[in-house]
């Protein structure tokens, strides 16, 4: 079983948190290639730099697998987790009702606009969990294991 380095769980982990970058990883040798996402708004001479990277990607492309952010239901589940998590009842109640209403992800945000002592600790719990499916993917990308 390979075992896949923390900076290389860190660094997809943090291209995908940024969103604009479709992410890539080398089954055998572990390399990350991050190529721009065709739906992000990034300038033509900007692409150009990542043309051979997309090159590589491509020539080999059996050698590579692409990582994928969550989607929309694992991350109202990473939200749901946090509102579960907050100490006070009273806060937790409002964070897990704005998560029931219609439009959950502009709910908590707003909810967050009231909470300045929570929006750093959502920040670092979303990341942490970010990086905790990163792990997964990978492993059963690369060991085809996802108990690891």
């Amino acid at each position: 079983m390979k075992i896949i380095p923390e900076n290389i769980i860190k660094e997809i982990a943090e291209e995908l948190e940024i969103g604009m970058f479709r992410v890539y990883i080398n089954k055998k040798t572990l390399k990350v290639i991050s190529i721009p996402d065709e739906d992000s708004f990034i300038e033509d001479d900007i692409l150009e730099e990542y043309k051979k990277d997309e090159e590589e990607i491509n020539k080999h492309e059996e050698d590579y697998a692409e990582i994928y952010k969550p989607d929309d239901k694992q991350s109202f589940r990473v939200m749901e987790a946090f509102a579960e998590s907050i100490d006070d009842e009273k806060t937790k109640e409002r964070f897990l009702y704005a998560l029931g209403m219609l439009k959950p992800f502009r709910n908590f945000k707003y909810e967050l606009d009231f909470y300045d002592e929570l929006k750093d600790k959502w920040f670092k719990f979303k990341f942490q969990k970010l990086m905790e499916a990163v792990k997964e993917e990978l492993d059963f990308i690369i060991n085809g294991d996802s108990d690891s």
